[in-house]
């Protein structure tokens, strides 16, 4: 198996999309968001002076691509301009991208690594570019034991190949009910030891 690894350009986004719920919002966005910058420099405007602050995608390029797994997929976004770094985090949480790849792009950034990148069973359209990087690796790059040894991520990331910045929280799958939130200051002992939202009427301070 080989991977192709793409490093975003200050004028791409990658956005993983695993929930046809986060498919429909980036595609609503990006229609909405077409129609906006038209409008907007069309002079059609009744409100400039506010839209001024309006970020505006010009978009290039469009690539929708199939994920490993089934029923996720990738999109691929090349705007005619460069974004702003904290610019192009926005727009990748306003179109529906994980939090989690939002935080760790923020955290590349700071410390000076390539924000964004994308790992493909397949390359891009041979008129986009060539990968930036390969690798063979066998499984899917999660755990410590594959990221640690890629030669793609030590390539492009360094010593930070198998960074794990934040805690990772898997979603609940499950239909939960409201939670009866404890207000007021929380236990931090009792926080560590949670689990499960078991909270009653009558134990709204029980952590």
């Amino acid at each position: 198996m080989t991977w192709y690894w793409y490093a975003a350009r200050s004028n791409e986004l990658f956005l993983d999309l695993d929930s046809p719920e986060q498919q429909r919002r980036a595609l609503r966005v990006l229609r909405l968001a077409l129609k906006d910058h038209r409008r907007f420099w069309s002079g059609k405007s009744a409100k400039l002076e506010v839209d001024r602050f309006r970020q505006h995608l010009v978009i290039n390029v469009l690539i929708l691509m199939r994920s490993v797994t089934l029923g996720h997929c990738h999109l691929i976004v090349v705007n005619n301009e460069e974004f702003q770094p904290m610019t192009r985090v926005a727009w990748s949480l306003w179109l529906g991208g994980d939090p989690l790849r939002a935080a760790y792009a923020l955290e590349r950034l700071g410390r000076g690594y390539c924000p964004e990148l994308i790992a493909l069973q397949y390359p891009i359209q041979e008129d986009f570019r060539q990968p930036d990087a390969m690798c063979p690796c066998k499984d899917k790059h999660k755990e410590e034991r594959v990221t640690k040894y890629c030669p793609a991520l030590n390539q492009l990331l360094g010593d930070h190949a198998a960074a794990d910045y934040f805690p990772r929280v898997r979603d609940e799958r499950r239909k939960l009910g409201p939670l009866i939130l404890p207000y007021g200051r929380l236990s931090l002992t009792k926080l560590e030891r949670w689990e499960n939202p078991r909270w009653t009427k009558n134990k709204l301070t029980s952590i």
